[in-house]
Order: structure tokens, then C-alpha cells, then sequence
């Protein structure tokens, strides 16, 4: 039988949940990671047909059982606790997994017994999840030019270098010398405004993207914003955080004179995935891998009303059974649909722009990615 006493359950959903985040953290989970979530899930809902909700479970695990009422356990929650648990639970899985959402409530309910969530209420725990992954994001990406325990920061009036504390360390010499290791690495793009180079350091090869100044007109008219890189730092964190493929952005350095900006630089892990307009032929469609990749990020970017602003087949990489996305300065998540909606109509037509009128492929895509 199983132990449902208060300090187990909530000890093994614990374990549980800390074992899906660690499997999942940066990309799409695999087997493993969702048989952790499922796990937890099911633990969720063992809980609730014990009567018992997270907060009593974890009151009750840090002083032991109560005596009296205190310590009785409830023949039912109410659903409005019950939705507030699960919602908490479905709010740390990754955007895309929504797509599973019936998975993951059946593995909920059947632990649970089935009391709930009825689908008369999915819209409202639907919006509850949202609300909660929003807070999480918005906590998150407040925290990613700040000094903390994921994100070291060094700012100085002449400099400021956001990077990933366990990356630090390693990175420090590469931080001080970009421009030299640009200068002595494999070129992608060597532009006005961009330039951007393969580096290899320290066995590992990346990517470093320097956003430069053209002139002093183009210096004045970028001096008061976030820079790019700025920018493409938090998309990058942003869309890891989601749970879509991109790659991980590890250090973020702009060239300040106090509160004017100037020139910044973008170190990523490097993504060796060939880009799909080299790597899908126009006369067919999709393998069935690569179908099942493409439809489930467009789903998930269109759920979360994410558009990427330049979405040529360049930027979108092959790599690991995924789609990578790359190349974020123009990634937005929209706030209002409306405004969304008209981003996604042009992010739409760029992608079916690379491959020719009435092609096979273009024609699969216009049928399979979400409508405008």
C-alpha cells in the first residue's frame, strides 16, 4: 500500500518535481524527463485523495503531525485549492508540454480519483497556469542582469558583463579578450553593424556576436537603449526557460560610458545543426521527425504569442531531433493578441518565402503551421 503519511508524500513530490527540472532544463524533454513529471503528477494526486493540499503537506512535513483538528485530515479539498496545487505543478513543466495537456491532467486525476479537474474547469486552470508561468518568467527575466545565484554581474562605470555564474570561472579570459579571439576565429558574418564568429575556447566551440557602431549618428541613436545583445540575452534565457530550443546564451558585455551604451558583444554555445533551408529539399515534405518538430515549435511560439521577427530558414537550425531557434534581436512575446497576430502574419509569409511558390514543402507548411 502506498505510504501517504504527510513528510512521504510530500518528500517524494519533491523528489519528483526536482527530478523532472533537472532532466528537462534547457531543451525538449525526453522520455525520462516526462516519466518524472508524470511521476509527480501522480504524487500530486495521491496527496489530494488524502486530503491533503501542498501547504498542509509541506506544514506538516516540517513539524510532524498535528494533533486535534489541526492534525485531521479533509475527506475532499476544495477545487479551488486543488486547482491552485496543480496549477503551481503544470506552471514549472516547459510551454511546450502543453500540447501533452490531456496527458498530464489523466495522470493527475487518475492518482486523484478523478474528482478533479472536470473539463468544465480546464479554462480556468488553463488560465491559472498561465498566470503563474508569467510570474515565474517575469521573476526570471528581471533576474538575468542581476548579480544572484544563477547570473554573476560585474558593472563598472566604462563596462557591464552579465554571465552565467557556473560559466564564469571558465569564461573570464575569453571576457576580456573578445575582441582579439574574434579577430583569430572562423567568420560567419562580418557586417556594418554585426559581426559574428565561431570561437573555439577551451575546447568547446561558441559563438560571439559583437554588435558594433557604424558611426556617430548610429552611435547616439543606440546610446540610451538596451543594446541588442541586451536584448538577445534575455529572448535567449526567455525562450530556454519556455522550454523551446535555442542556444544557451552564457555571457552579455556592453561598453558603457556611465549610462550611454556602445558597443556589446553575445557569447552562445555553439549549435552545429545544419539551417533548414540547407537541410530540407523543397520538393518533399518533411521526414516525419522533422515534421513533428517544426508543428510542435510553431504551436508552442504561437501559444505564447512569441514572434521572431526574422524568421528566414537560416535561423532555424537542425540539431538533436529539434528545431534551434537563433539569431533573437527581434524576438518579442506580445502582451496584446491583436498585436501578435499581426507579427505572426509576417513571421509566417518570411518562412514560406524561402522556398518557392507551390513548392511541396511550402505547401506542407502553409497546412501545417498555426493560421493567420
Amino acid at each position: 500500500m502506498t505510504d501517504l503519511r504527510p513528510r512521504s508524500v510530500a518528500a517524494a513530490l519533491a523528489e519528483n518535481i526536482a527530478a523532472s527540472l533537472a532532466v528537462v532544463a534547457g531543451g525538449v524533454p525526453d522520455d525520462e524527463a516526462r516519466s518524472a513529471a508524470l511521476s509527480a503528477l501522480a504524487t500530486l494526486g495521491r496527496l489530494h485523495a488524502a486530503g491533503l493540499s501542498l501547504a498542509d503537506a509541506r506544514a506538516r512535513d516540517a513539524t510532524g503531525p498535528a494533533s486535534g483538528r489541526a492534525g485531521a485530515v479533509e475527506p475532499r479539498l476544495s477545487s479551488s485549492t486543488a486547482r491552485a496545487d496543480l496549477a503551481s505543478l503544470l506552471a514549472r513543466l516547459p510551454g511546450d508540454w502543453e500540447a501533452s495537456w490531456e496527458i498530464w491532467l489523466s495522470a493527475y486525476i487518475a492518482a486523484a480519483g478523478g474528482a478533479f479537474p472536470g473539463e468544465k474547469e480546464w479554462p480556468a486552470l488553463h488560465a491559472e497556469v498561465d498566470g503563474r508561468r508569467a510570474s515565474r518568467l517575469a521573476a526570471y527575466l528581471a533576474d538575468c542582469v542581476r548579480d544572484g545565484a544563477h547570473i554573476a554581474v560585474d558593472k563598472t562605470a566604462t563596462r557591464f558583463c552579465a554571465v552565467l555564474r557556473r560559466q564564469a570561472d571558465t569564461l573570464a579570459p575569453l571576457l576580456i579578450s573578445l575582441d582579439a579571439a574574434i579577430a583569430g576565429a572562423s567568420p560567419f558574418k562580418d557586417g556594418g553593424t554585426t559581426t559574428v564568429a565561431k570561437v573555439l575556447f577551451d575546447g568547446r566551440e561558441l559563438v560571439v556576436k559583437r554588435y558594433n557602431i557604424k558611426n556617430l549618428r548610429h552611435a547616439l541613436g543606440r546610446a540610451w537603449r538596451p543594446s541588442r545583445a541586451w536584448h538577445s540575452w534575455r529572448e535567449g534565457l526567455r525562450l530556454q526557460f519556455l522550454g523551446i530550443a535555442t542556444p544557451a546564451p552564457l555571457a552579455l558585455i556592453e561598453e558603457r560610458l556611465g549610462p550611454l551604451r556602445r558597443r556589446a558583444w553575445l557569447i552562445n554555445d555553439h549549435c552545429p545543426g545544419p539551417n533548414l533551408l540547407s537541410h530540407l529539399a523543397p520538393d518533399r515534405e518533411p521526414p516525419a521527425e522533422e515534421a513533428r518538430a517544426i508543428s510542435r515549435l510553431f504551436a508552442t511560439l504561437y501559444r505564447l504569442r512569441i514572434s521572431h521577427g526574422d524568421l528566414k530558414a537560416t535561423n532555424l537550425l537542425w540539431h538533436a531531433g529539434q528545431v534551434v531557434v537563433i539569431d533573437l534581436d527581434a524576438v518579442v512575446q506580445h502582451r496584446s493578441a491583436v498585436a501578435h497576430a499581426r507579427a505572426w502574419r509576417r513571421d509566417r509569409a518570411r518562412l514560406l518565402r524561402n522556398w518557392p511558390a507551390g513548392s511541396v514543402l511550402q505547401r506542407w507548411l502553409d497546412a501545417h503551421l498555426p493560421a493567420v
